[in-house]
């Protein structure tokens, strides 16, 4: 499944309307339908988050649903120091290496 199909369950499930959705996440009802026929690339996390809050549900899954559509995460650098962002480069860069092993161990790192 595309994101675009996650997002349509997602809102058809918590009965909310084209219209109701767009209005809600403050974008146009046409870029919703071109997002949930997979025209158009999945929204920004900020407006995911949004759309999620109105539907009712956690937003994780459909930011993991638009990560996997679009292939690649978009990061806020914003506020963050010069280590933060040097840590989130070499992430970056390591990440198709890293092993089972070393992902749990930073996820166990990040869940403290």
């Amino acid at each position: 499944m595309s994101f675009g199909d996650d997002f349509r369950a997602a809102r058809k499930r918590a009965n909310r309307t084209l219209r109701d959705t767009a209005t809600a996440m403050g974008v146009s009802l046409t870029y919703v339908s071109t997002v949930e026929r997979g025209t158009s690339y999945p929204f920004k996390p900020a407006v995911i988050v949004t759309a999620a809050k109105f539907f009712g549900i956690d937003p994780a899954e459909l930011l993991a649903s638009a990560q996997q559509t679009r292939g690649s995460f978009l990061l806020t650098a914003r506020g963050v120091t010069a280590l933060h962002l040097e840590v989130g480069a070499k992430l970056a860069r390591a990440w198709p290496g890293l092993t089972k092993e070393q992902l749990d161990a930073i996820m166990a790192v990040l869940s403290e």
